[in-house]
């Protein structure tokens, strides 16, 4: 009764005929898990993936190159 689902074809199935909160939940800790990982390409790849309008992804896409780039540089590193 009410929650609502989702039945999204572009979510896994993780996702797939969740209530809407728990579909944001999970997706946002998908997110949150891929900014961790501090890889760029694959950031890019679930924002692709899923189309999650995540706020401040353009921002953290830009710190996420800019962690690549001193890392490969030997300037600094980060540990998350």
């Amino acid at each position: 009764a009410g929650g609502g689902t989702t039945n999204n074809n572009n979510n896994s199935n993780s996702t797939k005929d969740q209530p809407i909160y728990q579909c944001i939940k999970t997706l946002d800790r998908m997110g949150m898990d891929h900014v961790q990982m501090q890889q760029p390409g694959a950031f890019a790849q679930y924002i692709k993936k899923y189309s999650n309008t995540i706020c401040g992804r353009h921002p953290m896409s830009v710190w996420l190159h800019a962690i690549v780039s001193n890392r490969d540089s030997n300037l600094e590193t980060l540990t998350v």
